[in-house]
């Protein structure tokens, strides 16, 4: 049954008059160039706007490390909210900014956006540790550094969303098939029309 449903199918295409098989075969080149383009296009901004994500959560942990070395034996709320740019990124970001002690008890926390990670079991806090974590059913850049608050140390925590970032892929995707769906069909039409001239 599917061998006799293929060869009536080529048979068909094979009967197509001049005129079909141009307009045929103008469609297909266009949807097939347009669908390799898209797809390396979504892939190359996909990988350049995470990057962007990325170092995003890193320049705001390291203006975060930065501030708390400036700021001696102790970090107030009114020191914090004095630093206009620093709480700016924070908030329009909508990141999370948490300092722990040594034994994972919460001391500080930034812009309550999204409950606390869990700390990193075992591992080099010397070192910035990121990584991809699903949070409260979102996922974030989840990032870890040890930090130096005069005498006291501690391990930083950030959670960067990647709500924007998805969002913004959907938005791409949706306009990507959007204007691909049009240009089709207007190939097509500009095709027949052409054939009709013939």
């Amino acid at each position: 049954r599917w061998d006799a449903r293929v060869w009536m199918m080529k048979n068909r295409l094979l009967n197509l008059s001049l005129r079909s098989k141009w307009v045929l075969a103008v469609g297909v080149t266009i949807f097939v160039s347009y669908a390799l383009i898209s797809v390396v296009l979504y892939i190359a901004l996909q990988t350049w706007l995470i990057h962007n994500e990325e170092k995003n959560a890193l320049r705001t942990v390291d203006d975060m490390t930065t501030y708390f070395e400036s700021q001696g034996n102790t970090v107030t709320v009114q020191a914090l909210q004095n630093n206009t740019a620093l709480m700016k990124a924070i908030l329009n970001q909508e990141q999370t900014v948490r300092v722990f002690n040594l034994d994972g008890i919460e001391v500080m926390r930034i812009n309550d956006a999204a409950p606390a990670a869990q700390l990193p079991q075992n591992q080099n806090y010397f070192s910035t540790m990121i990584e991809k974590q699903t949070i409260a059913g979102s996922e974030s850049y989840v990032i870890h550094r040890v930090v130096q608050i005069g005498q006291f140390q501690g391990i930083m925590q950030l959670i960067h969303p990647l709500a924007a970032f998805q969002s913004m892929m959907n938005y791409i995707l949706t306009t990507i098939f959007i204007i691909g769906f049009g240009a089709i069909l207007f190939s097509v039409m500009i095709s027949y029309y052409l054939a009709n001239m013939l």
